[in-house]
């Protein structure tokens, strides 16, 4: 294995994980838009902030992007408001979760969301619609702090990782 081939293997994979990360900030910043405009439909006497929350919601978890992903909305304080795919959380303070390897995940979505900007990356382990085996993620935490609320998409990085071990192989 030559240095370039380890070099060239580690560029492309982090060019792979660049793009996944700006297309999960396309994501989230989309379903912070939703929520800005029925926050604006509440100023404006449109709407009741009950009704523009629900609303909301009910849009972003709609959203979908890719073959498995959505957007879930969380809130500051860990409790799961809306996981379109795992609705059995809805309502959960999911605080003491710890995915596959031990991470609080929904712990860390709260402190990226507390960053200065409001945003941030996590990293973290989560099945596959219809696995029971976790894989690894990568997503996007953007605070939508006047209802005091996370949204979170993810893609799943196992692809771009088992292309990186090939590549490696190959060298």
């Amino acid at each position: 294995m030559t240095l370039q081939a380890v070099i060239s293997s580690l560029q492309l994979r982090n060019s792979q994980l660049a793009s996944r990360k700006l297309d999960l900030a396309h994501v989230v910043d989309t379903a912070a838009s939703i929520a800005k405009f029925y926050a604006d439909e509440v100023s404006s006497g449109k709407l009741t902030e009950a009704q523009a929350k629900s609303r909301a919601i009910e849009s972003i978890g709609a959203q979908r992007y890719g073959s498995t992903g959505y957007v879930t909305t969380v809130g500051t304080n860990s409790v799961v408001i809306n996981n379109p795919l795992s609705p059995k959380i809805n309502g959960k303070d999911m605080s003491g979760f710890q995915d596959a390897r031990g991470q609080y995940m929904y712990r860390s979505i709260a402190a990226a969301g507390a960053m200065p900007r409001g945003e941030g990356y996590i990293e973290y382990w989560w099945p596959k619609p219809g696995a029971t085996e976790p894989s690894p993620k990568i997503g996007y935490v953007a605070r939508f702090e006047p209802w005091q609320m996370d949204f979170v998409a993810g893609e799943y990085v196992d692809d771009i990782n088992a292309e990186f071990y090939k590549g490696l192989a190959k060298s």
